[in-house]
């Protein structure tokens, strides 16, 4: 199942293939990202979207596309 809101934020993004976890996507961050950098899931129990950049989590947050981010 997909969340609207999901959908809504998906819709907002480039290159967006599903895959087994979620959506693969072109980073916003990048004019160069011929191959998709950003990972989007959610969470089944809170409809929470998960995304996972390797290298731009930063700038997305300061751009305000994603509010809260978890660094590991």
């Amino acid at each position: 199942m997909t969340f609207p809101h999901t959908e809504d934020f998906l819709s907002h993004l480039k290159g967006v293939k599903e895959t087994a976890n979620g959506w693969d996507a072109r980073c916003p961050c990048r004019n160069d990202d011929d191959n998709p950098s950003l990972s989007v899931s959610e969470d089944d129990r809170t409809g929470k979207i998960l995304v996972r950049s390797e290298e731009h989590t930063s700038e997305l947050q300061s751009r305000g596309l994603i509010s809260y981010a978890v660094f590991c």
